[in-house]
């Protein structure tokens, strides 16, 4: 993953035609082959280009992965003026130290078709702070090869670290310049020049004819690299400190971990505490939630079978008796109705006093149905019912016969 300036050489050198058709038409094509290159190794790279003749350096296109982008911009170049090298590598190092993705490495290509005008002084102080920035430049000189072979070289040597800066001189000839750019591979991918064989295959293969499994393991090869880096950064480290301060430090630290897990420890037995004497509060309170109806559903319960068994037996009495019967009963129970409501009124309004124990229902039946005088008062008050009726006379003077009977024996 790089950030890629492309620096054309747009001067007035490169109109000859020793490489065909022209150097600036056979600059294009190179310069087309690096960027398409650049952005299918990987789709976070970026290509810029740049222009360095004419009144001055000019940005074409800025950092981007669009092809066609980048094609438009590298066919609108125009020839015109002469090349200022120092102030394009100076427009390029401000352009990468812009850039929008920080991890994206720093890499500028030169295009030389043109003799170099400025000193070796300068290239080489340029180189250093390119260096120090972590820039690397590939070199691509053409054209002018034997005036420029000297300063380019020096450059070279100044700006390279850890050889990944590359030169490359194309001697003139029928060949095409992006046919003999392809014969270098570590031109075209920054990784291929410690892993290609001495046949030009990366890593024993053509990238060209599985680009996938090259870039593949380009990333992995990069993500081993930086683990790598990473290690040795932090064994330094390491190895910078002291070994008492590190043994006292890791003691405190021990000291310190032992009293934190102490207090989490008593912290955790309280709460624990706090919670079982809340749960134990709780079950105590649902318990006497739940135990205390049952004396009063007991009490409920046995009110409720005292007063069914009384309504059974009221009920049997009742299916024994006559329609006579049934009637007179009826009577007296309306009667009986009405004489309570009246004494619950009186009760309300004064004091309660001790009741007398009250006879049994049976008993209060059988005495109203044996009472001649009571039973004479019911016909009288039936409509429809003729008290003077033979059967009638004859009921009620059988009562007066069995009440006398009873009185005799009492």
């Amino acid at each position: 993953m790089e950030a890629t300036i492309i620096c054309l050489d747009n001067s007035e050198w490169m109109r000859n035609g020793d490489f065909l058709p022209s150097r600036i038409i056979a600059q294009s094509d190179a310069a087309i082959l690096l960027s398409s290159t650049k952005t299918e190794q990987n789709a976070e790279s970026a290509v810029s280009i740049v222009s360095m003749a004419g009144k001055g350096p000019k940005v074409h296109v800025t950092l981007t992965n669009d092809e066609s982008k980048l094609m438009n911009a590298i066919s609108a170049v125009q020839i015109g003026g002469e090349c200022d090298i120092l102030a394009t590598l100076q427009l390029a190092q401000l352009a990468l130290k812009h850039k929008q993705n920080k991890s994206q490495r720093q890499r500028i290509i030169l295009f030389i078709g043109s003799p170099i005008k400025a000193k070796t002084e300068d290239l080489v102080k340029m180189s250093s702070r390119l260096k120090k920035n972590n820039t690397a430049v590939d070199i691509i000189s053409f054209g002018e090869t034997l005036d420029n072979a000297e300063k380019l070289q020096k450059f070279h040597d100044a700006v390279n670290n850890n050889d990944n800066s590359h030169f490359l001189t194309v001697p003139p000839g029928p060949h095409n310049l992006s046919d003999y750019l392809l014969s270098f591979p570590g031109l075209l991918n920054s990784n291929a020049s410690s892993n290609s064989d001495s046949s030009g295959n990366y890593m024993g293969f053509d990238p060209q004819m599985d680009p996938e499994l090259a870039t593949a393991m380009r990333l992995s090869l990069e993500e081993s690299q930086r683990q790598s880096e990473a290690a040795a950064s932090t064994s330094g480290e390491s190895e910078g400190n002291n070994a008492p301060s590190t043994s006292s430090t890791g003691n405190d630290d021990m000291d310190l971990d032992d009293d934190a897990l102490l207090q989490e420890a008593i912290r955790m037995s309280m709460m624990e505490a706090n919670a079982s004497a809340s749960n134990e509060s709780e079950t105590k309170t649902t318990d006497d939630s739940k135990e205390a109806p049952v004396p009063q559903a007991i009490e409920f319960n046995l009110d409720e079978d005292d007063d069914e068994a009384m309504e059974d037996d009221d009920a049997d009495l009742y299916d024994d008796l006559d329609e006579e019967a049934q009637l007179a009963l009826a009577m007296e129970m309306s009667m009986n109705a009405g004489n309570a409501s009246a004494d619950t009124k009186s009760e309300e309004k004064e004091p309660k006093e001790e009741e007398p124990a009250k006879p049994d229902s049976r008993s209060l039946v059988q005495d109203a149905l044996n009472d001649p005088s009571f039973m004479g008062s019911i016909f009288d008050n039936i409509e429809g019912v003729d008290p003077n009726d033979p059967l009638i006379q004859s009921a009620l003077k059988g009562l007066n016969d069995k009440k006398d009977d009873e009185e005799k024996k009492d």
